[in-house]
Formats: C-alpha cells, sequence, structure tokens
C-alpha cells in the first residue's frame, strides 16, 4: 500500500482489515491479490511448506482456496507488517484478539534506521522517509503509543530490540520463544546458526537476505557507514528516543 512512506489516514482501514482477513486465513479478500508474486515469486520461499509444492506446481501458489487450506491447517502463522504506526494495533487488536495472537515490537537504534535506509533506493529518493527528524518522531510515538497499549495488552504485546537479537541470537531467541509459547526445537538452533552466521558467499550482502555473515557486525555496521556530522544529528535529534531505549551515545 506504500513503499517509502508509513500508512497513513487514507489507506490505514484497508490495511488492517487485510491484515485481520490473513490472520483469519480469508484470501479471497477484495485488497489481496496473490497474482502480485509472480512479480516477487522469491516472497513465496519463506513459507517453506508452500513453496515445496510452488516450486513444482505453480500455479498452485495463486489458487486462494489452496492458500486458505494451508493456512488454516498450519500450527503457527506468523505476519510481518511494516510501515505500520503502532498506534493503529488497537484496533487490529479488537479485531484479532480471539485468534490468541502475540505482537512483537522490533526497535532498532535510529543510526542503525538511518544507515540502513541510506542504502534503499526507493528511500534515498524519497525526503521523508529518509530525514532524521522524521526517523526519530515517528520511533518517539511509536513508544508512547506502545506503553499506553502494553497496558491494554498485557503479554501479548513485547518489545524486542533489534541489537539484543544480533549479539545473542541463540539465547534471545530462546527467551523469546518461550515469551510466545513456542518450542524452540533443534531444527530452530539450526536455522538461526546457519543465518547469523553464513559461509554462503554472496548472500550476506542481498538487500532481502536473511543471511549474514556476522550478525554481530550487521548490527553496529553503522558506526562503520555514517560520518560523525550525521551520528552527530541523529544523537541530537532522537536523543530522548536514545535513552529511553538505553542506546550508549558516541
Amino acid at each position: 500500500m506504500t513503499q517509502a512512506n508509513r500508512i497513513g489516514p487514507k489507506n490505514v482501514t484497508d490495511a488492517l482489515n487485510l491484515i485481520s482477513a490473513i490472520f483469519n486465513c480469508d484470501f479471497k479478500f477484495n485488497k489481496y491479490d496473490p497474482m502480485r508474486f509472480k512479480k516477487d515469486p522469491f516472497l513465496l520461499q519463506w513459507n517453506k511448506f508452500l513453496w515445496n509444492v510452488c516450486r513444482f506446481r505453480p500455479d498452485t501458489c495463486f489458487d486462494v482456496d489452496y492458500i486458505s487450506d494451508v493456512c488454516v491447517r498450519s500450527k503457527y502463522n506468523i505476519i510481518k507488517l511494516v510501515r505500520l504506526p503502532v498506534k493503529h494495533l488497537e484496533t487490529l487488536w479488537k479485531q484479532i484478539e480471539h485468534l490468541n495472537v502475540k505482537i512483537v515490537y522490533l526497535v532498532r537504534d535510529p543510526r542503525g534506521v538511518y544507515n540502513s535506509r541510506k542504502n534503499v533506493d526507493w528511500c534515498k529518493k524519497d525526503k521523508v522517509c529518509r530525514s532524521i527528524s522524521n526517523i526519530c518522531q515517528e520511533m518517539r510515538q511509536d513508544l508512547n503509543d506502545y506503553e499506553r497499549l502494553k497496558a491494554l495488552m498485557g503479554d501479548n504485546l513485547m518489545l524486542v530490540k533489534y541489537e539484543d537479537i544480533s549479539l545473542d541470537p541463540l539465547n534471545m531467541s530462546k527467551e523469546l520463544f518461550g515469551k510466545l509459547n513456542l518450542v524452540y526445537s533443534p531444527s530452530v538452533v539450526r536455522f538461526l546458526t546457519s543465518h547469523t552466521k553464513s559461509r554462503r558467499r554472496g548472500d550476506s550482502k542481498k538487500l532481502y537476505s536473511t543471511y549474514r555473515a556476522n550478525s554481530n557486525f550487521t548490527a553496529f555496521h553503522w558506526t562503520r557507514k555514517l560520518g560523525s556530522k550525521e551520528i552527530t544529528r541523529i544523537q541530537s535529534s532522537c536523543r530522548d528516543v536514545l535513552e529511553r531505549l538505553n542506546y550508549k551515545f558516541v
């Protein structure tokens, strides 16, 4: 619904209804278009069960009845949401609370966020997307809304720092899985190990790859890429955000 900016008032209702429909395994919702995956088939690969079928029978991936059946039979359904302001979780929660949903709010050091956005073409061309003051204000508002909604949603809403996961992926993931009531199996450990200390050449440099040669390095890559003036500007504009999240100043 958006690319460089957040979901705004004009399309937030459609966005929330679409998210709710997907959680309910309703892929006949008129805002869901499975055919768009033909342009970006790599997006389907993250669902191993579905991809194992689709890779041999491609049309299956665009059959909403089949996808719905796979969804219903899945033990866990996970959605990654981007560009949705935290304040809208209150409305979404009222729609999906009965499904026993838990929400993880992932935050990242604004210096890392800015450095990451600098490397994405569609963001570099948009003044709002790459604006330091905008990044700080969005994070500030999200944290305010998180604290407000935490009282409403309790253990169903939790905050996790990107850097904590990157520095200690195995133990932090084990702790997170416990809070989410998920099984921390040997296959999860193998996945984490292979993706945070990958030896696959080239993969870790791809923008959307889930493989990283060293997750520790990735988390703090901004310290090597940003100039002192950029860091100073971010720390000045985001001082309260950095303090609230206990990030150290440089």
